[in-house]
């Protein structure tokens, strides 16, 4: 299972059995609150039972990890 985390959404991803594609399954729109946003997407988990969490980093133009990368990172230890 993978998330594009974003300021205002989440993109959600799920891969095929085999790990080869993925498929969005959906975009959620983010509460506001980091702890909500990591229960509902802990619940998403639970249901798909992923044998792995993917979080997206973004990076900038030259190739390092900027500000959004960092608030990422700290929304995956949450979820």
């Amino acid at each position: 299972m993978a998330f594009d985390v974003g300021e205002r959404r989440i993109g959600v991803a799920v891969s095929d059995l085999l790990g080869i594609t993925a498929n969005g399954l959906e975009s959620y729109t983010r509460r506001g609150d980091d702890v909500e946003d990591a229960r509902y997407l802990c619940s998403l988990a639970r249901q798909y039972a992923p044998v792995k969490l993917v979080f997206g980093l973004p990076r900038n133009m030259n190739g390092t990890y900027g500000p959004q990368a960092e608030k990422t990172r700290n929304f995956a230890q949450i979820v």
